[in-house]
């Protein structure tokens, strides 16, 4: 290509294929560019603890929710019967949903973790939980997602859920269900087969 084919630099005209001031010009914007990406990832890294206490304030302002239901006396037995479950239970799966919330909220891993708190499993109703819960693997992950798919099935009939939860375990076939406190047949257990 002749330097007559290339085009001049807008600003000082020069066909002589790379502009020196402009190149220069270039190289500064993009040292600039990398000087605020590391500012902003200064101001990210002083701001951890501010967006920390705004996760914490929101999951408090939760607690504070379901506390202030509690003092409206029968309010939350109304809504646990309303799943037909006993307060306690629905209260503790609450809580420990929270803690779910924040383990997925902070990128930690869920598929064999053993949690600290365990909620208060049913042990009367509904028989489609009481059935089917993993009373021997407690701490793991299973018994939430038992419930979780309870309570979709009774808020959102038409949900998609347990469909998508079973086409994560076709396509990461490396996660094992059992280290999720899975029992071996669970696709054929009641609260994995379609709708209740």
């Amino acid at each position: 290509m002749s330097h007559q084919d290339q085009n001049p630099c807008p600003q000082h005209g020069e066909h002589h294929g790379i502009c020196w001031p402009c190149a220069d010009a270039r190289g500064r914007k993009a040292n600039a560019a990398e000087a605020a990406l590391e500012a902003a990832r200064a101001e990210v890294a002083r701001m951890r603890p501010v967006v920390e206490a705004v996760i914490m304030y929101r999951q408090a302002r939760c607690e504070e929710i379901v506390a202030s239901l509690r003092s409206a006396e029968g309010t939350v037995n109304a809504i646990a019967r309303a799943y037909d479950l006993d307060e306690v239970n629905l209260t503790s799966f609450m809580h420990h949903l929270s803690t779910v919330r924040n383990y997925c909220a902070h990128h930690s891993r869920l598929r064999n973790r053993e949690f600290t708190f365990v909620w208060s499993l049913p042990t009367h109703r509904p028989a489609v939980l009481v059935g089917n819960l993993n009373h021997f693997e407690g701490k793991r992950l299973y018994n939430t997602l038992v419930m979780s798919a309870y309570l979709m099935d009774t808020i959102n009939p038409g949900h998609h859920w347990k469909h998508r939860l079973g086409e994560l375990f076709l396509h990461h076939p490396h996660v094992k269900a059992r280290q999720m406190g899975f029992p071996d047949n669970w696709r054929e257990l009641p609260p994995w087969r379609g709708k209740r």
